[in-house]
């Protein structure tokens, strides 16, 4: 009953010049980039709805930008009465008013299918972000929308791949930025959080390996001088935050805490692990080191599956399946061996049609393009 009150009041009620941004479930990069150049460069209002429990306070810090509580009355107030609408997760509005221009931000594009690819319905959207042509005629397809209305912008969230240094961003977080740092995000297998998914192996560890050895992987870290931050997806199970000498396991409230959202820490390290997350498609851009680990692939794709038939073939980095296979990878990046780079390279213009930092401009222009000009500073 209550959402179809707030389908009509949306129907109905006058909408405002203001952007309203929607991410989950957490300050997804996505949306506070647009927040950050949307402030910066435009008179419009912004309102950012705060998708956890926290307040983070470095959303708004020196900007005009306004957090609103997810499920509230105040949150939903400011859905249904503002002209413009993004979001990277879908929408707690199931339909819009065509006074309302909205935009599908989405949180990545890379090998799992997703919306009517997986039997789900589709994402409805004014504009829909891309990042390639590829990306573009896939994203059409999984979220039912026409192939002229998915825009190739590339991601917002990837203009914060390059804010800043290894030594500042590793030194605020209260790390040794002198070592080699690895990055290990690893998708969910078993998701808790919103659509309830179980793909592949649930290992029940932060590392998404059955059986892995943390005392070992630490030993090999503190023998090569190097450090591994793990952030598991925000989508899977809780695994407590610990430090164990080479190794953090970090979760967004530690990031958020420390005044960071994790592409500019991830665009800031030496090599990222992965098993196929979208992160890499992104990573790409940095032009660094990608290891993928993931002993449960047939699995996966025999519960999830893949976009691509030849999975590896678009893979920018060494498929590893055992923990063998996984440690003499790491070796030969941290000998300088990038063996990938070229391969690397190649997906890099497969995956991305911009590589610049202003795919956040290029979103904004997409939605203003037909309209006025008086937002401009």
């Amino acid at each position: 009953m209550i959402r179809i009150l707030i389908q009509i009041l949306n129907k109905i009620l006058f909408k405002k010049e203001r952007v309203v941004i929607q991410v989950f479930p957490n300050f997804e990069d996505n949306g506070v980039a647009l927040a950050y150049y949307l402030d910066k460069n435009y008179k419009i209002p912004v309102f950012f709805i705060n998708p956890t429990k926290r307040y983070s306070n470095f959303i708004v810090e020196k900007t005009n930008v306004k957090v609103l509580p997810a499920k509230s009355i105040k949150g939903v107030y400011y859905l249904v009465t503002s002209k413009y609408i993004f979001f990277t997760h879908g929408s707690v509005l199931k339909s819009y008013s065509k006074k309302q221009v909205v935009t599908n931000l989405w949180h990545g594009y890379g090998y799992k299918p997703v919306g009517k690819l997986i039997g789900l319905n589709g994402t409805m959207a004014n504009i829909t972000a891309a990042t390639s042509l590829h990306c573009q005629d896939i994203f059409s397809t999984m979220f039912d929308v026409p192939i002229e209305s998915v825009k190739i912008t590339g991601f917002p969230r990837n203009d914060r791949l390059f804010l800043g240094n290894k030594k500042d961003i590793l030194t605020k977080l209260g790390f040794d930025y002198s070592k080699f740092t690895f990055f290990w995000l690893p998708t969910f297998r078993k998701s808790v959080t919103g659509y309830k998914t179980l793909d592949g192996i649930e290992a029940g560890n932060a590392f998404g390996i059955n059986g892995f050895d943390i005392d070992f992987f630490n030993s090999f870290l503190e023998q090569n001088n190097a450090f591994c931050l793990i952030k598991p997806h925000p989508m899977a199970p809780k695994y407590e935050s610990s430090y164990l000498g080479n190794i953090k396991i970090i979760d967004d409230n530690f990031l958020h805490d420390n005044g960071f959202t994790l592409y500019p820490v991830l665009g800031a390290c030496d090599c990222l692990i992965s098993d196929l997350s979208s992160v890499i498609v992104d990573f790409t851009l940095v032009n660094k080191p990608i290891v993928c680990y993931m002993e449960d692939m047939v699995e996966y794709k025999n519960s999830r599956g893949f976009i691509f038939d030849n999975i590896e073939d678009y893979i920018p980095g060494p498929l590893t399946r055992s923990k063998d296979q996984f440690y003499k990878n790491l070796l030969k990046v941290l000998e300088g061996k990038d063996e990938f780079k070229m391969k690397r390279e190649k997906l890099t213009n497969f995956f991305h049609f911009y590589k610049d930092r202003n795919s956040a401009k290029r979103v904004v222009e997409e939605l203003f393009k037909s309209q006025s000009k008086s937002h401009l500073n």
